[in-house]
């Protein structure tokens, strides 16, 4: 083997040479190289081809356009590894990542601000305090939102096991809920354009994009074809679309974020295609201390009572409220907790909070953290639900689905 990977290292290096000076890449130079990488991933399977190798495969091929067309339609694995990919070679991820608030508004289609059953707080005039990050070849992010108190002439519009769930009172108190996304490059054709996907409750596609002059990502999610059973919905259906640009203020200084999210009926056949939402988010990137400082004035101004700060995320089988895994140990530290998860999963809760640069005081230094999930694979029991709910209620799937996807 190690006589193999010698030929190997001596072919690729040479032919980088060759390259490197303005010579021309043979098509048998590369094609030799590649066999004797499959020959070797074939007889010994259990041994990596190992990144230096795709790399300089890469490179090679970067300098024949034709035939790394050629190659990423027939033989992918060989040319790179995504685990090998680096998201923050990429400008728009790197603006990306770090700290974030900012000011929401979620419209319905006929304009008028978005309501839902499931949650008696308002989408209008909401606050957000989100944290992403990418480490290696994925995108990490955690949010937590802060919405006002429901005016309390709108109480009544609400079944009181609704609103009598939470720990504060309708029309008097505001509340928080949590959100989180994993988002990974998963094959070969994503690596060279920093593009990102998955699967979300196995019945959706993901994807970013990046696009525009390095300071745009497109973001869709798609639900697939007959994915509740034949005709529904007929065709694989654009569930959403959002648009996220990037700009500076004017010294550079600062910078901003605003994002728009356009969501479609796919469920419906009568209003299948059509405008359902659209979300108007504007945030500013902000030092760790300023964003906590905010979190917590924004807590005090909407009035959000101990018990439901950070108690709170939306199911991702119902799209309703459910309680967080900070439930029995609600505060400001446990937001903090749920924030610095996009840099670094630890089960020391008293270095997270350090980590956060700002100076809490545990409520309960017993509080362990969960590996935070991923965009994982649904149980068969979590696909029934939601098939269930698609059959009895498509409206209300519809809604719950695009608060989750959302990340409202």
């Amino acid at each position: 083997m190690i006589l193999v990977w010698t030929k190997i290292l001596i072919i690729s290096t040479n032919l980088l040479t060759w390259t490197a000076v303005g010579g021309q890449v043979a098509e048998h130079d590369i094609a030799k190289l590649e066999q004797q990488l499959l020959e070797e991933q074939l007889n010994r399977p259990n041994v990596p081809l190992g990144s230096i190798i795709r790399k300089q495969l890469r490179n090679l091929h970067g300098h024949s356009p034709r035939l790394l067309a050629q190659s990423q339609q027939s033989e992918d694995v060989l040319l790179c590894d995504p685990e090998d990919v680096v998201l923050s070679d990429f400008q728009q991820w790197r603006d990306e990542s770090g700290f974030w608030v900012g000011n929401y508004d979620f419209y319905q289609s006929n304009g008028s601000p978005y309501t839902s059953p499931q949650w008696p707080f308002p989408y209008r005039q909401y606050r957000g305090f989100i944290t992403g990050d990418t480490p290696g070849n994925e995108y990490r992010q955690r949010n937590v939102f802060v919405y006002r108190p429901l005016p309390i002439e709108e109480c009544g519009e609400y079944d009181g096991n609704i609103t009598n769930m939470f720990h504060g009172t309708c029309g008097m108190n505001g509340n928080i809920k949590l959100f989180e996304a994993n988002q990974a490059v998963t094959n070969c054709s994503e690596s060279a354009d920093g593009s990102i996907s998955g699967p979300y409750q196995g019945v959706f596609e993901t994807k970013s994009e990046l696009i525009g002059n390095d300071d745009t990502v497109l973001y869709q999610v798609t639900l697939n074809k007959d994915a509740f059973g034949p005709g529904m919905p007929p065709n694989d259906c654009l569930f959403q679309s959002q648009l996220t640009t990037i700009t500076h203020s004017n010294d550079g200084e600062q910078v901003y974020r605003t994002r728009s999210a356009q969501a479609f009926e796919c469920v419906n056949p009568a209003t299948y295609g059509q405008p359902k939402s659209l979300s108007f988010y504007r945030e500013r990137k902000v030092d760790q201390e300023e964003l906590i400082t905010e979190m917590e004035a924004t807590i005090a101004e909407f009035n959000v009572t101990e018990g439901d700060v950070c108690a709170w995320k939306t199911s991702a089988a119902s799209g309703t409220a459910v309680p967080s895994r900070y439930y029995d140990n609600p505060g400001i530290t446990s937001c903090l907790l749920h924030l610095n998860q996009t840099f670094e999963v630890k089960t020391d809760s008293a270095n997270i909070t350090e980590d956060m640069g700002k100076s809490v005081e545990m409520v309960d230094k017993t509080v362990q953290i969960p590996e935070a999930p991923g965009m994982e694979e649904p149980t068969q029991q979590s696909k029934a639900v939601l098939q269930a709910m698609v059959s009895s209620t498509p409206l209300l799937f519809a809604q719950g689905v695009a608060v989750i996807l959302l990340g409202l």
